[in-house]
């Protein structure tokens, strides 16, 4: 009879030891399981981090370009301005001075009447 008590303690012990080290065996599973998850959803995040920098990277460039242009076409306003000034000072140099030129302008007028 005692032999028959101590085998029921021994497989009740030994069962519920199989079921903690189960528990503990679907425990460590899911821990990994979720560690896995965490890992792909990292690399995910950081290859999505690489895209973004690369396109922070294209739109800087881009953005320097444009700058490097709108500076060029503002030197070309800049020296076409000046161009301008200069053939306006120019004409007015070598121009009739306004009251000459009505001067003639009246001559005109009488010789024609």
């Amino acid at each position: 009879i005692e032999q028959d008590r101590l085998k029921k303690l021994v497989d009740q012990i030994d069962t519920e030891l199989t079921e903690e080290r189960k528990e503990q065996a679907d425990m460590v599973d899911k821990h990994r399981q979720e560690m896995s998850d965490l890992q792909q959803k990292l690399r995910t995040m950081e290859i999505e981090e690489r895209s973004k920098r690369g396109e922070i990277m294209n739109l800087e460039e881009t953005c320097a370009r444009l700058k490097q242009e709108a500076s060029r076409r503002e030197d070309m306003h800049q020296q076409a301005l000046q161009a301008a000034q200069a053939s306006r000072e120019q004409f007015e140099s070598q121009s009739v001075p306004r009251q000459h030129y009505e001067e003639l302008q009246n001559k005109l007028r009488d010789t024609e009447s």
